[in-house]
C-alpha cells in the first residue's frame, strides 16, 4: 500500500523509497484537495478512490496494562 507498480501513485514521490518519510508524505498530501483532506482527518477516513487510497479507521489511544 499504495500500489507503487500499477496504481495511480506509481510515479508520485510517495512511492520513491529513496526519499525521506517527510518528502514522501508531502508528495501525497500535495495531491489531496481540501475536501479530501477534511474527509480523511478523522479516525474514520473516507480514503481517496482516485488515488487508490482505501477507506480506513485508526485510533490514537494507547492501551496501558
Amino acid at each position: 500500500f499504495p500500489d507503487c507498480v500499477n496504481g495511480p501513485l506509481a510515479k508520485n514521490g510517495v512511492c520513491d523509497t529513496s526519499l525521506d518519510p517527510r518528502a514522501r508524505a508531502t508528495a501525497l498530501v500535495n495531491l489531496l484537495t481540501v475536501d479530501e483532506l477534511i474527509a480523511n482527518s478523522g479516525n474514520v477516513a473516507a480514503g481517496v478512490q482516485r488515488l487508490g487510497l482505501p477507506p480506513y479507521e485508526w485510533w490514537s489511544e494507547a492501551l496501558v496494562s
